[in-house]
């Protein structure tokens, strides 16, 4: 997606999107973390580490299932402080408002 397809999106589109793509960068760290635990096991010794690995030792997100994402509005004030401020289109929020933490 580029451009003025991009720049069309709303704010709930755009906090959709940016689910998808979390969900996806977890899916594929739990893969590689899926592999490196498998490599560690074989190569592990069990007398000094009795414990196996885990795709949570390798990336530590996984490991945190009670990990609170933040609200729309929140994600809405975070965007505007990284990028200078809202489009014009997005009516009614506001950076740093009360409001907008849902």
């Amino acid at each position: 997606m580029h451009g003025p397809e991009f720049d069309a999106l709303s704010p709930a589109e755009l906090a959709d999107l940016r689910h998808c793509w979390l969900e996806r960068e977890k899916r594929s760290d739990r893969r590689a973390g899926v592999v490196a635990a498998t490599i560690a096991n074989v190569n592990r010794d069990p007398k000094r580490r009795r414990q196996q690995y885990t795709p949570g030792d390798f990336f530590p997100i996984l490991g945190q299932q009670s990990r609170r994402l933040p609200s729309h509005g929140e994600w809405v004030n975070q965007l505007a402080a990284a990028t200078g401020g809202l489009p014009d289109d997005w009516q009614g929020w506001r950076p740093g408002s009360p409001e907008n933490a849902d």
